[in-house]
C-alpha cells in the first residue's frame, strides 16, 4: 500500500510544474500567426462596446455586427462536392477570444506634467480595468502556389516549420486566403492587434508579461497557479446545455459570465463554421437513422420510442431552419472560461447554470489541456470530445456579448472615474467634438445632493491644470467654491449686489461691435418682455446702427435716434435700480476686460455672486417671471456670454455653468448652444451646463439630444425628472434604470457618486465618479459636514 501511494504522488509531482510552451512559433506584423506544425491564423481585434447598460436595440445592432462577420466567415466555408459526404469538405475554424485584467497604471506619460502630479496619489490607490476582444481564422493555403512551386505539399510544411523556428518564414501559400479574411475582419472593424496586443493574446494567463513561464498544476486538479495568479487560476468548459440547440434569444450569457462578482478573466469559442448544404447532409443522416430505428421497431413489433421521432423531428426543423436562412451552423465549438480562484460559493457558473440553463464543468486534472486551448493557434482537443463539443447556431455566440466591455469617454483628457463593471477608466477630453464632428456642449443632470457640483469641481480642477481656459459659473453663494478654485490655482471674482460696478460686463468691452449690438438686445428683450414686436424690431435696428457708427458702450449706442426713447429711459433707469441688470449697461467706454483670466494666462476663474439671486426653480417662459428674476436670469446669461465669446477668440476652454436650466429654457441660450454646435468644435469649446430641471425645457418639445454630445445622469428621485434625464441621455426610462437612479447618489466615507454616461460615440454606460484621495474629496464636498471642517480647520 505504502508503494502504491509513493507512486501515486510520484506521478502527480512528475505533471505538477511545468515550462508553458506557446502554441505560437512566430507572429507577422500583419497579426498572421504560425505555429509549430506550420498551420496560420489570422487574428484582428475588434471594438468593444459597453453593452450591459444599453437599450435593446443597441444590443441587437451589435448582436446583428457580430452575426455578419461569422455568416461571411462561414460562407468561405466549402460543403462536399460528394452528395451526402464530407470528403473534401472545407469548414472555417475560428477563434473568439475576450479577456479581462485588473492593473495598478500611472496616469499617462504624455499629460500636462501638473495634471499628471495631481493625478498620481489617486491611481496609485486602486486597481483599474482593461479588455480585449479578438478574432481568429485559420487560413487554407493556396494550391496554386503549391503546385507552381515545384515543390511537394510536404517539403513546404518543412520549410515553413523550419523557417518560423530559425526566421521568418514564408507566408505566400497563405497570401490569397488572407486577403479574402483580412477583408471580412476589416469590415467589422477589426484592425491588426499591436505588439504588446499580441503578447497578451498569448500570455494572458502569464500577467500579459511573456508567453513562457511556470504554470503549476495544483494537486486536486482544479486549478492552475503561476506569478501572476498566486491564488490560482480555474479552467472549465461547457458540457451541455437543457435545450438541444443553443439558441439566439440566450441574450448576453458571456458578458454576464465577465460580470459577475467571482467571474471570469477569459473566455475562448474555438469551432468550425459548416456551410447549410454541410449542415443538411449532417441532418439527413440524422433523419435516415431515426426513420430506420423506427421502421426497425415496426417490423419487429416493439413499441415505437418517442425519442426517436423526436429527434427526426428536430433534425428535419434545423434542416429546414439552415437551408432558408443561409446561415453557417457552429460545430464542434469549446466553450472555456478561466476565472481566478477565490473561495466563493455562488461563481458564474451558479449563475449561468440558472440563468440560462448552461452546465459547465471545471477541468479536473485536465486544466493545462483546457489553458492551451484557450491560446492562439492551439489545436482544439476538448472540441473534439464528448462533452465538450458543442454545436450553435451563429446568432446564440453573436449575442453573447463576448465584445462587451465596460469602454466609454474618450482615449485621454480630464479623468472623470471608473466604468462598472469593468472599472475601465473613464476619460473626458475637451477637444473631442472637434475630432468627432459631434455637438460639444454636455449636460450634467442630477438633483440636489446627487454629487453634480463635486463632479464640477474634478473636471475643472484638471482642465486648469492642464493650462485650458476654464471658467465656472456658480449662482449659489451659500455654496462658495472658493476653496477648491484657490487651491486650483485660480482666482475667484465675485458679482456684488450694489452699484459701484455698471458695465462690468458691457458687450462692447469683449467682442466686436456687431456682436456686441446683438447681445445687449438679448440682455434688455431677456428682462423688459413687455415690449411691442415695433419696440423691438426698433431697439435692434438702432443697437445695431450705433455699433456700426462707432458706438463704444451700450450707453452711447441707446442714444440712437432709431432706438425708442421709451425704451432707452427704462433700460437707462432700471440699470440705477438693478446692479445685476446694469452688469451689462455701460454709460461710458471702459477698457477692453478678460473674464477667463485678469492675468491672461490660461487657468480657472470661478465667478460668484455676494449674495443670492433669485433665480426660477424651473424652465419655463421669460415673461412669466417677475422683474427682479428676469434680471437674475439676463445676468446669468450675460456673464456665459460674455465668458463663450472670449473663447471664441483666445482657443477655447472650458465653460461649466450650473443651475443651466435659465440657459436652456430660453430661446436665445439654445440659439447660443446651436452656435457653439457650429463654431465652437472648432474653437475647441467645452460648455458643460449642470441643472436639475430638465422636464420642463423638454415639455416644450426640445430635442436636447441634439444639442448635447455628452451627457451625464446622476441621481434622481423624482420620477418626471428622472424619465427626461434618460430621455436625454438616450435610454429607455425603464423601471429597473430609474430605480438604480433613485441610488445613484455619493455614500459618504464608502462610495462616491453613480452616472449613467453617454459619450461623444453614443455609447452608454455606467460611470463611478472617483475614486480620489480622501483630502480631494472633503475639498470638493458640499456636504455641511465637510464644509464645517474646512472652516474649523482654516481657524485653527
Amino acid at each position: 500500500a505504502g508503494r502504491r501511494v509513493t507512486l501515486k504522488l510520484l506521478r502527480m509531482l512528475r505533471g505538477a510544474a511545468a515550462s508553458h510552451q506557446t502554441p505560437v512559433a512566430w507572429r507577422h506584423a500583419d497579426g498572421t500567426f504560425i505555429d509549430h506544425y506550420g498551420e496560420a491564423w489570422l487574428y484582428r481585434v475588434l471594438p468593444m462596446q459597453p453593452l450591459m447598460f444599453e437599450d435593446p436595440p443597441a444590443r441587437q445592432a451589435a448582436a446583428d455586427r457580430m452575426k455578419t462577420l461569422l455568416v461571411e466567415l462561414g460562407r468561405t466555408s466549402r460543403a462536399s462536392t460528394i452528395p451526402g459526404s464530407s470528403v473534401g469538405a472545407i469548414h472555417r475554424q475560428f477563434h473568439l477570444l475576450s479577456l479581462a485584467w485588473d492593473e495598478i497604471l500611472p496616469p499617462p506619460e504624455d499629460m500636462p506634467a501638473d495634471l499628471r502630479k495631481w493625478l498620481t496619489p489617486a491611481f496609485s490607490s486602486f486597481w483599474t480595468g482593461d479588455g480585449m476582444f479578438c478574432v481568429g481564422v485559420k487560413l487554407i493555403k493556396s494550391r496554386t502556389v503549391e503546385q507552381t512551386s515545384g515543390v511537394s505539399p510536404l517539403s513546404i510544411l518543412k520549410k515553413t516549420i523550419n523557417d518560423a523556428a530559425g526566421g521568418e518564414p514564408d507566408t505566400a501559400i497563405w497570401a490569397a486566403d488572407r486577403a479574402v479574411i483580412a477583408g471580412i475582419l476589416q469590415r467589422a472593424q477589426g484592425r491588426v492587434p499591436t505588439p504588446q496586443e499580441a503578447v497578451r493574446m498569448e500570455s494572458w494567463w502569464n500577467g500579459g508579461q511573456n508567453a513562457t513561464g511556470i504554470v503549476i498544476a495544483e494537486p486536486d486538479g482544479r486549478k492552475l497557479s503561476c506569478d501572476a495568479w498566486p491564488e490560482g487560476l480555474e479552467i472549465a468548459a461547457i458540457v451541455g446545455a437543457e435545450r438541444n440547440q443553443f439558441e439566439q434569444d440566450q441574450g448576453m450569457w458571456l458578458a454576464e459570465a465577465f460580470a459577475h462578482p467571482s467571474g471570469c478573466v477569459a473566455v475562448s469559442v474555438k469551432g468550425e463554421l459548416w456551410p447549410p448544404k454541410s449542415v443538411r447532409t449532417l441532418m439527413r443522416k440524422a433523419q435516415r437513422k431515426a426513420i430506420a430505428a423506427i421502421e426497425d421497431q415496426a417490423a419487429t413489433g416493439d413499441l415505437a420510442r418517442d425519442e426517436d421521432e423526436m429527434v427526426r423531428q428536430g433534425a428535419q426543423a434545423l434542416e429546414y431552419e439552415f437551408i432558408t436562412s443561409g446561415d453557417p451552423m457552429i460545430r464542434n465549438a469549446s466553450v472555456i472560461f478561466a476565472r481566478r480562484s477565490t473561495a466563493a460559493q455562488e461563481t458564474y457558473i451558479n449563475d449561468l447554470d440558472a440563468r440560462w440553463g448552461l452546465q459547465i464543468k471545471i477541468l479536473e486534472h485536465r486544466q493545462m489541456e483546457g489553458l492551451a486551448e484557450m491560446l492562439p493557434c492551439s489545436r482544439p482537443q476538448l472540441a473534439k470530445t464528448h462533452p465538450f463539443a458543442q454545436d450553435a447556431t451563429v446568432g446564440m455566440f453573436a449575442a453573447a456579448g463576448l465584445s462587451s466591455y465596460s469602454t466609454v469617454g474618450d482615449e485621454y483628457g480630464v479623468w472623470l472615474g471608473l466604468a462598472p463593471p469593468d472599472m475601465s477608466r473613464v476619460w473626458l477630453d475637451p477637444s473631442g467634438a472637434s475630432e468627432q464632428d459631434k455637438p460639444p456642449a454636455m449636460a450634467v443632470l442630477g438633483e440636489p445632493g446627487a454629487g453634480k457640483t463635486f463632479f464640477l469641481q474634478l473636471i475643472a480642477t484638471q482642465a486648469a491644470l492642464a493650462k485650458r481656459s476654464v471658467v465656472f459659473i456658480n449662482p449659489k453663494p451659500a455654496d462658495s467654491l472658493d476653496g477648491f478654485c484657490q487651491a486650483a490655482g485660480g482666482e475667484t471674482v465675485i458679482i456684488k449686489s450694489d452699484s459701484d460696478q455698471p458695465g462690468m460686463l458691457d458687450p462692447f468691452r469683449y467682442t466686436r461691435p456687431s456682436v456686441a449690438a446683438e447681445i445687449a438686445r438679448a440682455h434688455i428683450a431677456c428682462v423688459f418682455t413687455e415690449q411691442s414686436e415695433q419696440e423691438q424690431v426698433k431697439l435692434g435696428a438702432g443697437l445695431r446702427q450705433a455699433a456700426v457708427d462707432g458706438a463704444r458702450c451700450v450707453g452711447e449706442a441707446l442714444l440712437h435716434p432709431l432706438v425708442p426713447k421709451r425704451v432707452s429711459d427704462m433700460v437707462l433707469t432700471y440699470a440705477e435700480a438693478s446692479a445685476l441688470f446694469a452688469l451689462g449697461i455701460s454709460l461710458v467706454p471702459r477698457p477692453a476686460m478678460g473674464l477667463t483670466s485678469s492675468t491672461g494666462k490660461r487657468g480657472l476663474t470661478l465667478v460668484e455672486f455676494d449674495r443670492p439671486i433669485p433665480l426660477p426653480a424651473t424652465a419655463a417662459p421669460t415673461s412669466t417671471y417677475e422683474l427682479e428674476t428676469r434680471a437674475s436670469i439676463a445676468a446669468v446669461r450675460l456673464i456665459t456670454r460674455a465668458a463663450l465669446e472670449q473663447m471664441f477668440t483666445t482657443g477655447g476652454g472650458v465653460l461649466i455653468l450650473d443651475e443651466a436650466h435659465v440657459f436652456l429654457g430660453s430661446e436665445e441660450g439654445r440659439a447660443i448652444i446651436q452656435r457653439i454646435g457650429r463654431e465652437g468644435r472648432s474653437q475647441q469649446i467645452l460648455p458643460i451646463l449642470a441643472t436639475q430641471r430638465i422636464s420642463d425645457v423638454l415639455a416644450e418639445g426640445v430635442d436636447m439630444g441634439s444639442y448635447m454630445g455628452r451627457v451625464i445622469v446622476m441621481k434622481m428621485t423624482d420620477e418626471t425628472e428622472a424619465k427626461a434625464a434618460l430621455t436625454v441621455c438616450g435610454l429607455e426610462p425603464t423601471k429597473e434604470r430609474m430605480d438604480m437612479l433613485r441610488i445613484f447618489g455619493p455614500v459618504r466615507g464608502e462610495r462616491g457618486a453613480y452616472a449613467f454616461y453617454r459619450d461623444l460615440k453614443d455609447r452608454c454606460s455606467l460611470l463611478m465618479i472617483g475614486p480620489i484621495p480622501a483630502d480631494i474629496a472633503q475639498l470638493f464636498s458640499t456636504n455641511p459636514l465637510d464644509r464645517k471642517a474646512r472652516e474649523a480647520k482654516l481657524q485653527s
